[in-house]
């Protein structure tokens, strides 16, 4: 036996479930979607702080540290993430060859209404932006224009970036 990788589908398959048990927990309610999402945030700085210990990620440029991120994400074999700027404050997310896209049909059969997915790799950049660049992550609805000439009809994501400010 292999033991220095995990299989992807089995991997795709554990965490598919884990979120799709979530989803029957907390139930699809006001509350129990703002649990998931609670879940989901989470997770993404608990990950992101294990990752830190590891590449000692410099603060700074939101762009530099997603590079950073991304390289990590095609390095372990997650996904082949690109992030192309599109403003001072607005970068296109794009994901290959994700992991996570093999256990969605089980997803779908199991969930007719709209569930919350796990989106890892969005909450682990969601993590790095805030505590490297003091940035909150907000996605946008991608643009027809955006979808035609940055990703060229392939499938990501607007983040919009701006400053995390004290309450």
């Amino acid at each position: 036996m292999d033991t220095s990788k995990i299989d992807t589908e089995y991997f795709a398959l554990e965490i598919g479930a884990t979120w799709i048990a979530l989803n029957e927990l907390f139930g699809n309610t006001a509350e129990g979607r703002a649990k998931l999402e609670e879940a989901r945030w989470l997770k993404g700085d608990l990950v992101f702080d294990e990752i830190q210990k590891q590449l000692n990620i410099p603060a700074g440029d939101p762009l530099t540290v997603g590079n950073a991120i991304a390289d990590y994400l095609r390095r372990v074999g997650s996904s082949d993430t690109q992030l192309h700027k599109i403003s001072d404050n607005e970068m296109v997310y794009e994901m290959k060859q994700a992991v996570m896209q093999s256990w969605f049909p089980m997803f779908d059969a199991r969930h007719a209404q709209n569930p919350l997915r796990p989106l890892p790799a969005a909450a682990l950049f969601r993590a790095a932006f805030k505590k490297l660049c003091n940035m909150k992550l907000d996605i946008i609805t991608v643009s027809d224009e955006i979808r035609a000439t940055t990703l060229k009809g392939k499938s990501g994501q607007l983040w919009r970036l701006s400053p995390i400010t004290s309450k």
